[in-house]
This record gives structure tokens, C-alpha cells and sequence, in this order.
């Protein structure tokens, strides 16, 4: 997600919380430098590339340690 929004609890919506609940895995605030796009690009790849664990079928609770 990028956002040009001063992330603050005065300026309205708050849209990275509702990007995070979407599926974003990174934000970026602008201006950002190439570097740090890149960076979050290519975090981004890897985050979606590793296995993830697997879910429970709706309903069902997982039992503790």
C-alpha cells in the first residue's frame, strides 16, 4: 500500500489498517526514495513465496501448546 495520508489519528480513515485487513503486506508513506519501493517490492515476493502454514477449517479452534 502506499499512501500520501499523514498516518495520524486526526486524518480520517484509517487506511492502513484497512489495507492490512485487504492482504497488504507492506506501506510505504510518500515521498519515499526508488531504494525503499524496491525493497518492499522484493520483501513483498518473498513473504509470498514461502509456505504457509496450514489453516483450520472454518469453525474450528486450534488447541493450545
Amino acid at each position: 500500500m502506499i499512501s500520501g495520508n499523514p498516518l495520524t489519528i486526526d486524518s480520517g480513515p484509517d487506511f492502513l489498517t484497512m489495507a492490512t485487513k485487504l492482504g497488504a503486506v507492506r506501506s510505504l508513506q510518500k515521498p519515499f526514495k526508488p531504494a525503499a519501493l524496491l525493497a518492499a517490492v522484493a520483501g513483498s515476493l518473498e513473504a509470498a513465496q514461502r509456505p504457509s502454514p496450514p489453516s483450520l477449517p472454518t469453525g474450528e479452534v486450534a488447541s493450545g501448546p
